[in-house]
């Protein structure tokens, strides 16, 4: 029979804060890493630099080539 840990334990605190740190980074990741390669295949596929979205206008940035 499983039991449940109380409220406030040391593990259960534990396992919220890393839960909740896991969740912030791969948040961090798909908006930092994973968005611009998604949208800079968006703007090079449409072969356009501004796209026009609610109203307001998205212009596309050239990559840096090195």
């Amino acid at each position: 029979m499983r039991q449940t840990p109380e409220k406030g334990s040391k593990k259960l605190l534990f396992a919220w804060a890393f839960y909740d740190w896991a969740n912030s980074v791969y948040s961090l990741v798909i908006a930092s890493a994973i968005f611009p390669i998604y949208y800079a295949s968006l703007f090079e596929a449409a072969q356009t630099e501004t796209v026009m979205v609610f109203g307001g206008e998205i212009r596309s940035t050239p990559s840096l080539v090195m």
